[in-house]
């Protein structure tokens, strides 16, 4: 499932960097090229909001889990500014899980390694939904 999330977002940033296109674009375009980098910038989201929210579980260090996640998903970036991106995302995203309330002390060892997946699943998919509901409602 993993493997699957981030070849999905890897995807989704080469995707959004293939598909630029210089300034001079018309109208109905620069909309498609708009949605098309949200729906990637969320997927991305989801999917690191998803391995931070699953190493929380785990009991992971914050400082270990940001550079674990910049490792894995830095390199899609083509671009100073897309790495910024990626980072900026990451930090966040780290940050975000490790103020989580209601995560019990003890998840590490009181909680399944499914059930920790579902938690961790359900949080990316809400972080998907909440992105793109925001994003969209901007443009």
């Amino acid at each position: 499932m993993q493997t699957w999330k981030t070849a999905l977002c890897l995807t989704a940033l080469l995707t959004a960097a293939a598909c630029a296109k210089p300034p001079a674009q018309a109208a109905g375009e620069a909309q498609l090229q708009s949605v098309t980098n949200v729906e990637s910038y969320c997927k991305l989201t989801a999917a690191v909001s998803h391995d931070a929210a699953l190493a929380r579980l785990e009991g992971e260090k914050p400082a270990d889990t940001e550079a674990r996640l910049r490792q894995k998903y830095a390199p899609a970036a083509q671009s100073d500014e897309s790495r910024r991106l990626v980072y900026g995302t990451i930090s966040m995203v780290v940050s975000k899980a490790q103020r989580a309330r209601g995560v019990p002390a003890d998840s590490k060892t009181s909680l399944d390694a499914d059930t920790k997946n579902r938690i961790a699943e359900r949080i990316g998919a809400e972080e998907y939904r909440s992105c793109m509901n925001v994003l969209a409602a901007k443009q």
